[in-house]
């Protein structure tokens, strides 16, 4: 029986240092009110506020991984296997690492609509990839360079 090995390039997305002070910021206003009011139910409260802030500040990532059939593209509660077959474009634009609505989670919109799913933990360039069947993804990198590098990767399969 003979096989071969596939190899996958995976390139990761942290959140950028401002992402990462954000969540920060709020800890200390949580302590303090841990601190005053004295009631164990408040203070339940500030410590599960706390670890999720902990977790948001070092815990996220993006992934975007190249193989020779699928480009996976995950995030937090998001995975998404594009055949190579069906990609149609892979570009990078300048990005300014907002999200643009009232939700600002990590990944926010549905591949089929026009502007397709944004990844985002904060960045400066957004590596835009469209299919054949008309989806659209929008992973945002901290760097042009990171997102060059990752298109350059996929195009090359």
């Amino acid at each position: 029986m003979t096989g071969s090995v596939e190899k996958n390039t995976v390139f990761s997305v942290r959140p950028s240092p401002a992402m990462k002070a954000a969540p920060l910021a709020v800890v200390a206003a949580a302590i303090l009110l841990a601190i005053v009011v004295r009631e164990p139910a408040v203070q339940l409260i500030v410590v599960v506020a706390l670890l999720f802030v902990v977790w948001a500040a070092v815990g996220p990532r993006l992934t975007v991984s190249v193989g020779q059939e699928t480009v996976d593209v995950a995030g937090i509660f998001y995975r998404r296997s594009i055949p190579v077959g069906q990609i149609d474009s892979v570009t990078v634009a300048p990005d300014d690492g907002m999200n643009h609505g009232l939700l600002n989670w990590p990944f926010t919109g549905r591949p089929s609509s026009p502007d397709g799913v944004r990844l985002n933990l904060g960045g400066s360039a957004a590596l835009q990839i469209s299919t054949t069947v008309g989806e659209r993804y929008n992973i945002v990198f901290a760097t042009n360079a990171d997102a060059l590098t990752c298109r350059d990767a996929i195009i090359a399969v």
